[in-house]
C-alpha cells in the first residue's frame, strides 16, 4: 500500500531501520490518513507504523488485516487474485492510505487513465455490456440483503459498501421471477440488453408457439404465484397444461368428442381454417347435417367472417336458438317477413328441405281459401301479389272475396250484397252468370211470361257514360226496354202511365187489360163487337216517326166507327148517301145483321097494303148477278108499277 511519494526510495531503508529511525534520519512525515484508515484504533504517525510497515513487505502488513483480499490471492479469484497472477502484489499501486482525509481509498490510481467508467470487470465472467454497462457500480456493490461487513480484525468498524461479496448470478442484485424454477443462470435465456423478451429461450425446444400463441403473454399459459401482489413470480416450468381444453375455455358448446387439433392446427395458420377441416359427420354433431342443399354451401354462407365468435356460432342451447334442421329462419330472412308467425313455426310446413320453390303447399293445405274450378289452376302470384309498399309478396292475410282479386265489372252495383260475387256468379266461369229466372222473381222485377226467355242484356244495358252495364236502378217502364209499336197514338197515356195504361202489369201476358171500349173510346162494344177481335176493327197502316223510319202500325186512334169501314157493303152502293152509308137506319142491332128495323111505309116510297103487306121482299127484291161470280140483292132502283112486277094475262 503506498504511503507516501518518497516512500519507494526508503522502502529497504525502512525495512532495516524500523519507522523510528527512517523518521528520526529523514525527519519527514508521511502525512494524514485517508478516512477509511483514519478510523483504525491505535494508529498514528509517530506510532504503530509496524502495524502496517511489516518487515516482510508492505503488502504482508496490508494482507495482515484484509484477510478477505489474502483469501482472495490465495484463491486466485476475484479481481486481486486476477491482479496477483501478473505478478507481485502491490497495494499502494492503486490504494492511498497517507493523504487527505476525504481521498477515497479506490480513487484515480486505482481506475487508471481510462477512469471509473472504463473499468470492464477483467477478472470476472460477467462482463458490463447492454444496460449494465450504464449502470453506476453502486447498483450492484452496496450492501443490500448481506449481513454487516466488517474485518476480523476490526469487528466494530463496519463498512456501509463493499466490491466484495457479489455472486456472478443475476439473482444477487435481481428478485427471480421465476420463483426458481429455472437455471439459476438467467443468461441461459435472457441478454443484458433487455430482459424480455428472452432472447436466447427458444421455445419451440418445450412448445412450438404458432399462430395466436406467438404472440400471447407468458402469463396466459405459465402459473403466475400470487399474482397481482408485489412479488410475484411466474414459473415456467408449471404451465395449465399443453392441450388446448386446459388452457382454453371450448368455445363451442358442442361435445365434439375428440381433441381440438382434429380441426385446429399450431402450425401458423389462421384458427379459422379449421373449418376446411370439418367433416360432414362432425357438423352433425351440432345438430344441423350437411346435406342438400346445404352441402354446396361455403361456411362463410352460415358462419360470416365478420362477425364475432358468438354471433357467428351461436349457443344451440340457448332458448332462442333456431339454426337447426326445423328452423329455416335461423339462417335465412323470412322472405314473408311474419305473415306465418302465428300458424306455421316451421318453413318446412310449406317448403321442401332441398329447395324453396316450388313450395309444396297444395290444394290439400289451402283450406283458408279451398281452391276449385278455375281457381285449381291459377299461378299463386295472381292472388297474392307483392306489396308496392314493402315489396313482400302477401299471402296474410289475404282477401278471400273476389274483388280482392278481381276488378268489380259492376262498378260497386252490388257492394251491398251479403253474398258478393258469389250471389250471381261461381269458380267455373264468371259468365254465363249462375242468378236464374228463379232468383229474379226475389228481386223487385219477377220474370214471367215472355220476360222468362229474355236475354239478361236485352234490359241490362251497357251505360254509354260509364261503359258498365247496369243491373242496380234498371227501368221497370216497358218503353225502356219495348218499341212503341203504336206510333205517335198514345204518347199522353205513354207519358203518365207507360204501356200499363191499356196492358196488364203482370208480366206474364201482353193482353189488353180490362178496358171500358166505351168510356174510353165512346164506341160501347155490344153484341157481336163485343166478341169481335180488337185487330177485326183496328186495321195495320204504314207510319212514319220523327225519324223518318217508315213502319206498319196498328191503328188505335180516330178509328172509323161506321159500318162500312170494318164490313162489306153487301149491297153494292145501293144506300150510300154520299159518304156515309147509314147501315143502322135498317140494321139497328149489332147483335145479328138479320135484325132489321125497316118500316117500308116510312122509309120507302112505295107503301107496303094489302097484299103486298105479306109478300116476302125476295119477290120485289131480286137477286142479280153483278159479276161472273157475285150477286146482290137490288133494293135500288126498283120499278113502283104493277108490270114491274106483274105480268100482263093474254085473253
Amino acid at each position: 500500500m503506498l504511503l507516501h511519494p518518497r516512500a519507494p526510495l526508503v522502502a529497504g531503508t525502512l525495512a532495516l531501520l524500523g519507522i523510528a529511525a527512517y523518521l528520526a534520519v529523514f525527519d519527514a512525515a508521511p502525512g494524514g490518513f485517508t478516512s477509511a484508515h483514519a478510523q483504525i484504533p491505535g494508529v498514528s504517525l509517530l506510532g504503530n507504523c509496524d502495524k502496517c510497515h511489516s518487515p516482510a513487505g508492505l503488502a504482508k502488513g496490508c494482507l495482515g488485516c484484509h484477510t478477505e483480499i489474502a483469501n482472495e490471492i490465495a484463491a486466485k479469484t476475484g479481481l486481486h487474485g486476477y491482479l496477483s497472477n501478473e505478478g507481485e502484489t502491490a497495494c499502494g499501486s492503486c490504494h492511498v492510505v497517507h493523504g487527505e482525509k476525504d481521498d477515497p481509498l479506490v480513487g484515480a490510481l486505482a481506475w487508471g487513465e481510462k477512469g471509473r467508467s472504463g473499468f470492464t470487470h477483467p477478472h470476472v465472467d460477467f462482463r458490463l455490456v447492454g444496460r449494465h454497462d450504464s449502470l453506476a457500480c453502486e447498483s450492484c456493490h452496496e450492501i443490500k440483503d448481506m449481513k454487516p461487513f466488517a474485518l476480523p480484525a476490526f469487528p466494530a468498524l463496519v463498512r456501509s459498501h463493499t466490491f466484495l461479496g457479489l455472486a456472478q448470478d443475476c439473482t444477487r442484485c435481481h428478485a427471480d421471477p421465476h420463483a426458481g424454477g429455472l437455471s439459476l443462470d438467467c443468461e441461459e435465456c435472457h441478454s443484458q440488453d433487455r430482459f424480455k423478451p428472452a432472447a436466447r429461450f427458444d421455445h419451440d425446444t418445450y412448445y412450438p408457439l404458432r399462430g395466436g400463441h406467438a404472440t400471447a403473454r407468458c402469463d396466459r399459459c405459465h402459473v403466475v404465484t400470487n399474482a397481482g401482489e408485489p412479488g410475484g413470480s411466474l414459473h415456467f416450468k408449471e404451465v395449465r397444461g399443453i392441450r388446448c381444453v386446459e388452457c382454453h375455455e371450448n368455445p363451442h358448446r358442442v361435445n365434439w368428442g375428440q381433441e381440438c387439433e382434429s380441426c385446429h392446427a399450431n402450425d401458423g395458420t389462421p384458427w379459422t381454417a379449421a373449418t376446411a377441416r370439418v367433416t360432414p359427420d362432425i357438423h352433425a354433431l351440432t345438430g344441423f347435417r350437411i346435406v342438400l342443399p346445404h352441402a354446396t354451401v361455403q361456411c362463410e354462407g352460415c358462419h360470416p367472417a365478420n362477425l364475432p365468435f358468438a354471433a357467428r356460432y351461436p349457443d344451440p342451447r340457448s332458448s332462442d336458438y333456431r339454426r337447426n334442421e326445423t328452423h329455416c329462419d335461423g339462417c335465412h330472412a323470412d322472405v314473408h317477413k311474419g305473415q306465418f308467425a302465428a300458424t306455421h313455426s316451421s318453413c318446412l310446413d310449406c317448403h321442401e328441405a332441398t329447395h324453396f320453390v316450388p313450395a309444396r303447399f297444395g290444394l290439400a293445405e289451402h283450406v283458408t281459401f279451398a281452391l276449385k274450378e278455375s281457381h285449381v289452376a291459377a299461378p299463386c302470384g295472381a292472388c297474392h301479389e307483392v306489396d308496392a309498399m314493402t315489396q313482400v309478396r302477401t299471402f296474410v292475410p289475404t282477401a278471400r272475396e273476389c274483388e280482392g282479386c278481381h276488378r268489380d265489372p259492376h262498378d260497386g252495383q252490388f257492394a251491398a250484397s251479403p253474398g258478393g260475387c258469389r250471389d250471381c256468379h261461381g269458380e267455373t266461369h264468371f259468365t254465363p252468370a249462375h242468378f236464374s229466372v228463379t232468383d229474379h222473381d226475389h228481386t223487385s222485377f219477377p220474370l214471367a211470361g215472355a220476360h222468362a226467355a229474355v236475354s239478361c242484356r236485352s234490359c241490362h244495358r251497357v251505360d254509354s257514360t260509364t261503359a258498365v252495364r247496369r243491373f242496380k236502378d234498371t227501368t221497370r217502364e216497358c218503353k225502356a226496354c219495348h218499341r212503341n209499336p203504336h206510333g205517335p197514338q198514345f204518347t199522353t197515356e205513354l207519358a203518365s202511365e207507360d204501356c200499363t195504361a191499356c196492358h196488364r202489369a203482370a208480366l206474364d201476358t201482353f193482353a189488353i187489360r180490362p178496358f171500358d171500349h166505351a168510356k174510353r173510346t165512346g164506341w160501347a162494344l155490344t153484341g157481336a163487337h163485343a166478341t169481335a177481335t180488337c185487330e177485326a176493327c183496328h186495321g195495320v197502316r204504314k207510319s212514319t216517326d220523327a225519324r223518318g223510319i217508315v213502319a206498319s202500325v196498328r191503328v188505335y186512334r180516330d178509328t172509323p166507327k161506321t159500318c162500312d169501314s170494318c164490313h162489306r157493303d153487301v149491297h153494292m152502293g145501293q144506300f150510300r148517301e154520299g159518304e156515309n152509308v147509314a147501315c143502322e137506319s135498317c140494321h139497328p142491332s149489332t147483335r145479328t145483321w138479320n135484325d132489321l128495323a125497316f118500316d117500308h111505309n116510312t122509309q120507302s116510297t112505295f107503301v107496303l097494303d094489302g097484299a103486298h103487306a105479306k109478300v116476302p121482299c125476295q119477290s120485289c127484291h131480286p137477286s142479280v148477278k153483278v159479276a161472273e161470280d157475285r150477286f146482290v140483292i137490288r133494293f135500288k132502283p126498283v120499278g113502283r108499277e104493277c108490270k114491274d112486277c106483274h105480268a100482263f094475262p093474254e085473253r
